[in-house]
């Protein structure tokens, strides 16, 4: 389990210098690119790049261990879980439900919660849930 600290950390190296942060495999990149990106503004591409990087860097995978097709099926069983609430917080409520990430969870609520440097659109905010949380249960080996 990533502890809250772990995360400080990994957000910590990120905002110091990229160059140290893991990069996201590049089918990844790919997919993101092709599939996320048109769906999402300039700034909301970002949070989402945050995102990611954070949780990326905070489970420290092995090189071989991310499979996109393993990731998309997470996705689409997410994306259905989404698709049975009707709001945001009922889907939060039931991704927190028994889940054991749930540190890193939260650091993906936080990300969602608005101030006023960041203003996400709905859409915006769902597709940053159930990306992150999707590449989560990826990396951690967390299964539904």
């Amino acid at each position: 389990m990533i502890t809250e600290s772990e995360i400080d950390k990994c957000i910590a190296l990120i905002e110091s210098d990229q160059s140290k942060a893991l990069e996201l495999p590049e089918s990844f990149q790919e997919y993101l690119a092709s599939e996320i990106y048109s769906s999402l503004r300039k700034d909301e591409q970002q949070v989402l790049n945050f995102s990611l990087s954070v949780i990326y860097n905070c489970c420290d995978p092995e090189e071989d261990k991310f499979d996109i097709d393993s990731y998309l099926d997470l996705e689409d069983h997410n994306w259905s879980l989404r698709d049975k609430d009707r709001s945001l917080n009922d889907t939060l409520d039931a991704f927190f439900k028994n889940y054991s990430e749930e540190d890193l969870l939260a650091f993906v609520e936080d990300i969602l919660v608005e101030d006023e440097d960041q203003e996400l659109t709905t859409v915006g905010k769902e597709i940053i849930l159930i990306c992150s949380k999707s590449l989560i249960d990826l990396l951690q080996d967390v299964r539904f």
